[in-house]
């Protein structure tokens, strides 16, 4: 969804970064401009005279490849900003201290969720108005067995899209 928020928010270029066999559904499902194959160009980042603005990594983890290094010198020089949704213990305590302070080192951060009824009507709108589609890879029932696989599906970063997890109370009326 974060191609298509970037896209609704106005971004003039969003480029995804997926494997080949996602490619084009990268790009016409969720809207990317242009797509950077991993898996054809090994785990090298693109190279471009265009400097970004953000780049938005859903990849970096402790467990997977950092791209934070290569991909911060993708960025504008004083503005660009690099945006991780995990990373090594030390951002989670870096970006934790940030959203405490207000301090902050270098032009990265860990995105930390502030629930807030503003950003979810936004969010909402943008749905009502077909500018974003929520996109499910999968519905499982409230099982133990059937959430272990769709965590397990999860952790494999081979999902497209949301695993939604079905609470019988909540989904019979």
């Amino acid at each position: 969804v974060g191609v298509q928020i970037a896209k609704a928010l106005g971004a003039s270029r969003v480029v995804g970064i997926c494997s080949s066999k996602n490619s084009l559904w990268v790009k016409e499902t969720l809207g990317a401009d242009e797509v950077h194959e991993y898996d054809t160009t090994g785990k090298n980042l693109p190279t471009t005279e265009k400097k970004f603005d953000v780049i938005y990594d859903t990849v970096t983890s402790p467990d997977d490849y950092n791209f934070e290094p290569e991909g911060s010198k993708l960025l504008k020089e004083k503005t660009g900003q690099y945006v991780l949704i995990n990373g090594s213990g030390w951002k989670w305590v870096s970006s934790i201290f940030k959203s405490m302070t207000g301090l902050s080192y270098g032009n990265s951060t860990l995105f930390l969720c502030k629930e807030n009824r503003a950003d979810l009507e936004t969010i909402k709108d943008m749905v009502e108005k077909n500018q974003i589609k929520p996109v499910i890879d999968e519905e499982v029932q409230f099982e133990e067995e059937k959430i272990e696989k769709a965590f397990q599906k999860l952790k494999s970063r081979r999902t497209r899209g949301k695993i939604v997890i079905l609470i019988p109370s909540l989904t019979q009326e």
